[in-house]
């Protein structure tokens, strides 16, 4: 992380957060304002035990050029973990294993209340100082220092496409904060294609056999992201057109570029535009097409603000006796032996995380599906787990299910770069992904989920 600054303070006392808190909030943000890549403790950690606490504590004392240590008292300073922190850095610099400094921002504490080894240090006064003035003498401090930046672009990850100005008509609130140009996540999504094809293939296949004697399929692929799932999953199709429409013109550009099959189109649409069903006619006028005869979507339900709204909408350019086909999650299926329950741990707290999709909408698809007039509805179930999977096989299941959750919490780290309680949930659920991952590499553990495929017709 390149920790310049290291907060050192007692957070809570009895479990009540203590005055010190709010100096250190104010500093951290203060500093992180200008810039300067601060750590502050996070203490949800030690739910993992103390010895994941110390890792994170020990591995930024490593790197830090200055400390600044808070305490409103004596015992404050000596609680133990404050005290491990500043001691460890102490002798870290009289080891010459950084080149640091200390500074101390204390209470009205009799010198001789102040433990010996910081008596000597820069001092400001809590009662007369405030964070801001803290926070401008560190900035001076180490503002001519070098600093150790990262040769790898952030965005080394994402699909490279060109980048117009969008449209301020454009403005559109989604429900949940996923974005399929994350970084990382079109890998994820082709790892998640091909786990998830014998999935969708058994609701592919019944339509299929539903539709053998048309001459040619219509089919539109709703939240087609880059199209490389719907391609494949009609590939069999004798006779089709194929149109896929999302909400993001960045994947749409990409989905043209891996398309090489003539009869498939890409184009930008809402599924909850106001307007949808006049754009809709539009787009299918430019293709000459009536309506369809099959609507997929995978993964797409969960993200959008109102599902019932959406399926309304597609309802309306569905033909009459065609068919809908939808994959939806639900983690109420996830079932795992060997972890201590840490995976519903990690799936509880994930809950909680800000722009958070549906979870568990793959249960609620036949009531949306009746109630939005489709009939026939059919929900398919394939059971996916460890059993027979290789350490590979483990790792593609891991990056699919689990590795993009992070994602919620610095998308709203964009949104507030100060947020610390948002940063330590952040924190959490990474320490979380990485234990979890050294957990499906183990023969010894066991995970499994069962995968919804609705289908329904008009």
């Amino acid at each position: 992380m390149d920790y310049q600054v290291f907060i050192s303070f007692k957070n809570t006392d009895n479990g009540t957060d203590t005055c010190d808190k709010k100096f250190a909030e104010d500093l951290y943000r203060y500093l992180s304002e200008k810039g300067i890549k601060t750590f502050y403790s996070n203490v949800t950690l030690l739910e993992f035990g103390e010895s994941a606490y110390k890792d994170v504590i020990d591995d930024a004392l490593d790197e830090v050029k200055m400390m600044v240590v808070l305490g409103s008292n004596s015992e404050y300073l000596t609680s133990k973990w404050c005290k491990y922190e500043w001691h460890t850095y102490q002798q870290n610099i009289l080891s010459n294993i950084v080149s640091g400094s200390i500074i101390t921002y204390i209470g009205d504490i009799p010198l001789s209340k102040v433990p010996t080894a910081l008596r000597h240090y820069q001092s400001f006064s809590m009662n007369k100082v405030s964070a801001e003035t803290v926070g401008e003498f560190v900035l001076r401090a180490i503002q001519n220092q070098p600093r150790n930046e990262s040769t790898e672009s952030e965005e080394s990850d994402r699909i490279e496409v060109s980048r117009e100005p969008t449209s301020p008509e454009f403005t559109i609130k989604r429900a949940s904060y996923y974005d399929s140009t994350f970084k990382g996540e079109y890998k994820r999504l082709k790892i998640q294609g091909e786990a998830m094809r014998p999935s969708d293939m058994m609701g592919v296949n019944y339509v299929k056999e539903k539709l053998k004697d048309k001459d040619t399929v219509y089919i539109l692929d709703a939240g087609c992201g880059y199209g490389v799932v719907g391609r494949d999953r009609f590939a069999d199709f004798p006779n089709k057109v194929i149109v896929g429409i999302d909400i993001s013109e960045e994947v749409l550009e990409k989905a043209r570029q891996l398309n090489d099959d003539p009869n498939a189109h890409y184009e930008q649409l809402d599924l909850l535009s106001e307007d949808f069903e006049d754009e809709m006619e539009m787009l299918m006028d430019k293709y000459g097409i009536d309506n369809f005869d099959v609507i997929f979507g995978a993964y797409v339900l969960q993200h959008v603000k109102d599902p019932l709204k959406a399926l309304r909408n597609l309802r309306s350019c569905l033909k009459s006796n065609g068919y809908v086909i939808f994959r939806q999650s639900d983690e109420g299926t996830y079932i795992s032996y060997g972890d201590n329950n840490f995976v519903k741990k990690l799936c509880d707290r994930y809950l909680k995380a800000p722009g958070i999709d549906d979870r568990f909408i793959g249960r609620k698809m036949h009531h949306y599906l009746e109630s939005t007039g489709y009939t026939d509805i059919k929900v398919f179930g394939n059971f996916i787990n460890t059993s027979e999977m290789n350490y590979d096989e483990r790792m593609s299941l891991y990056r699919m299910r689990f590795s993009l959750r992070t994602m919620y919490y610095k998308k709203e780290l964009e949104k507030d770069p100060y947020n610390i309680d948002i940063k330590n949930e952040l924190e959490w659920m990474t320490y979380a992904l990485d234990k979890l991952e050294e957990i499906f590499g183990s023969p010894s553990f066991w995970f499994g989920e069962t995968m919804l495929v609705s289908v329904a017709k008009r």
